[in-house]
């Protein structure tokens, strides 16, 4: 065929363009379509928790909602005989929940204490005979505690009576994992994940996991359930459907995971950023992809605590070489370094940080008590406290617990003692009656200030004789406002014991070291002790006296309203106490 003659027009380049990119357009536009693309939310405001437990929220970010202990560390309680006991308690509403090891029969048990007293409301025994116990911590809802064991089984426990609601074998294998509860569903890792309903412990769905299950705990955000495989692969699930949605790392048999090693740290997330850590590494992923945006590794073996995540800034602890530790506090975008802090002793594997107000709260196997400012690193105070603090603390109402192997701890800030705040409504009355009386019981009460440690023995002995005394009148109703000064008094002397013979600190002048008989030296001590115990007030609550130290008995009377008033502005809020 002849060609010659033929004209060829050419193609406009405008529309070669057009030809070209619109099938280019369209293309993108189904893969951003068809994409999975995930927003998870802001974690703080979006899922608070009315309780403190591990990892304080579903997001897992270890932000606690509840005030701590900012100074004057005092032992609430201990309970000991827990047996074997290395998981942070949960505490809500006045109770406290913990998992042990039950001593007489080796039976795994859940104990409820008072948060205030330590005292057992119940316990319940399950029904496994497994001498490991439990591994897992407990997780309250308003109506419900529950609790997996080391025989695969989970169990729904009524929070006011310890009865057994529902108990199920979902696992062939050990719980490790703690569960979390969201829209009616209970969310566990074991030999695979389970979803469960809440009321009935049906399961709703399984995610199959090979080999090694799952060690650590989920969190839940924006829909999505994040976990880790102990073989050391990182999973997205819908948390409606139990669908995956992506997961980072692969398996290859001979090296091992691609992300460098196995899974026992619990993610946590915020800001569309999962943080975990993995082998000698903590990784951060991007919570909608799975992409990896950083990692970090300072760490000479696995990584197991849980990042803590507060303020764009990630919280862990690795141990940079052997039995020495850090804590470290990262940038969550750049994963760059913002301050290191070295710990004094070896931490506890699983043990993790908690942060309330700016501050992060951790303890170490030496039994030593850390809380570092947040932004800085600072210690804000550091404080032997127990043998050894093996997991990781809840905090609530101004006080920390914790587990001690075979105890478990309560340490509390004593200016928000309920003690101390009773203590001040005590000495209100008694100091209205001490305004007319000059008669041998207000002589005894001055007495009780004495710098001479064989005065205050008297005057305690001699206050207790009128309480005896007193008690057959004040039953019969008889209104004697001495005897009721006396036993005002003497139930004050037993709130305070043993501490009654710490008053030697009068000579010290170190009073401000111990809040809850700081006002018996104020409104008992000899006149000559007033003016340096107002000067300890200044320095328990941070504020200038603002009475006339020239007139000793009003001073009296103005410092004490201005403690009282101290307390009463730095007391929690009923929110809080909820």
């Amino acid at each position: 065929m002849n060609l010659r003659g033929i004209c060829v027009r050419p193609v406009p380049k405008s529309k070669l363009i057009f030809a070209i990119a619109a099938p280019v357009f369209l293309v993108g536009v189904l893969v951003f379509i068809l994409l999975p693309h995930r927003n998870p939310r802001e974690v703080k405001g979006v899922y608070p928790s009315p309780d403190s437990y591990f990892r304080q929220n579903i997001c897992g970010t270890g932000v606690c909602d509840f005030p701590g202990p900012k100074a004057y560390l005092h032992v609430r309680f201990v309970i000991d005989k827990m047996g074997p006991v290395e998981q942070t308690p949960s505490v809500s509403d006045g109770s406290v929940f913990a998992s042990g090891e039950c001593q007489r029969g080796k039976l795994p048990i859940l104990i409820s204490f008072d948060e205030y007293s330590g005292s057992v409301l119940w316990q319940c025994e399950t029904d496994s005979a497994f001498t490991t116990g439990i591994a897992n911590s407990p997780f309250t809802t308003s109506k419900a505690v529950f609790i997996g064991n080391n025989m695969g089984n989970i169990y729904c426990v009524d929070r006011a009576t310890g009865k057994i609601a529902w108990g199920k074998k979902p696992s062939s294998t050990q719980l490790r994992s703690t569960a979390i509860v969201h829209g009616g569903r209970v969310y566990i890792g074991g030999a695979d994940f389970y979803c469960m309903d809440e009321k009935t412990g049906e399961l709703l769905w399984s995610y199959a996991v090979p080999e090694w299950g799952v060690e650590g705990s989920p969190a839940y955000c924006d829909g999505l359930i994040f976990f880790g495989e102990g073989r050391g692969i990182v999973h997205a699930l819908n948390a409606e459907t139990g669908k995956e949605v992506w997961t980072l790392g692969t398996i290859n048999i001979l090296t091992g995971s691609s992300l460098g090693g196995a899974i026992y740290s619990s993610p946590a997330v915020a800001d569309n950023v999962v943080c975990i850590g993995v082998g000698e590494k903590l990784f951060a992923i991007d919570a909608g992809t799975g992409r990896e945006k950083w990692s970090f590794g300072p760490a000479a073996y696995n990584i197991g605590c849980s990042p803590a995540i507060w303020q764009n800034k990630v919280y862990i602890f690795a141990e940079e070489k052997k039995d020495h530790w850090k804590c470290y506090c990262l940038d969550l975008a750049t994963g760059g370094t913002q301050w290191t802090y070295d710990i004094d002793g070896k931490m506890s594997f699983v043990a993790s940080a908690v942060i309330s107000d700016g501050i992060v709260y951790f303890g170490d196997m030496k039994g030593t008590f850390y809380a570092l400012d947040a932004k800085t690193g600072d210690v804000v105070f550091k404080e032997k406290v127990a043998d050894s603090i093996d997991s990781s603390v809840a905090i609530h109402d101004h006080a920390a617990f914790f587990a001690n192997m075979n105890e478990l701890w309560c340490v509390e800030d004593y200016r928000f003692n309920p003690r101390v705040i009773k203590a001040a409504s005590e000495y209100a009355d008694m100091l209205k009656s001490r305004e007319e009386k000059k008669d041998e019981i207000a002589r005894l009460i001055m007495e009780m200030g004495s710098v001479e440690y064989e005065k205050r023995e008297a005057a305690k002995q001699a206050l207790s004789a009128y309480r005896l005394a007193a008690l057959p009148q004040l039953k019969e109703g008889v209104k004697n406002p001495d005897l009721e000064i006396a036993t005002r008094c003497d139930d004050l002397l037993k709130i305070m014991q043993p501490d009654i013979e710490a008053l030697d600190f009068v000579e010290q002048e170190k009073w401000y070291e111990k809040p809850e008989y700081f006002l018996l030296i104020l409104e008992s001590a000899r006149d000559q002790f007033v003016e340096p115990s107002i000067h300890a007030l200044e320095r328990l609550t941070g504020e200038k006296f603002i009475g006339d130290l020239s007139d000793i008995k009003t001073a009296r009377v103005q410092a004490y309203k201005q403690y009282t008033a101290w307390l009463e502005r730095n007391k929690p809020s009923p929110q809080e106490n909820k």
